[in-house]
């Protein structure tokens, strides 16, 4: 009995491990197959909010209005470690909706 708890354990923390591991890499938001440069623009705005950056420039991703708030959205809801972390976000955008 005692043999088979152990076995149960070190397969569970497995389990565990291989998931955490997994959340880290990948996101499930639909945007990330129809946004170009999701992954860019996410990883940029996760790093900008976890280093308590007030100015984040990503013009060069030229991602329209549109999108960029659902991207922002992403990363406070895929992120617990932001929960008390400030949901306010302003942009500028040009002529033709990039921002």
């Amino acid at each position: 009995m005692k043999k088979t708890i152990g076995f149960l354990t070190a397969v569970f923390f497995m389990f565990i491990g291989l998931t955490i591991h997994a959340a880290a890499v990948y996101t499930i938001s639909p945007l990330a197959d129809t946004v170009p440069q999701y992954n860019d623009v996410y990883n940029a705005i996760y790093e900008a909010v976890e280093s308590q950056q007030s100015y984040l420039d990503i013009s060069r991703y030229r991602i329209h209005d549109y999108d960029i708030m659902d991207i922002f959205t992403d990363v406070m809801n895929n992120s617990p470690e932001f929960f008390y972390t400030s949901r306010k976000l302003s942009y500028r955008y040009d002529n033709d909706g990039m921002v």
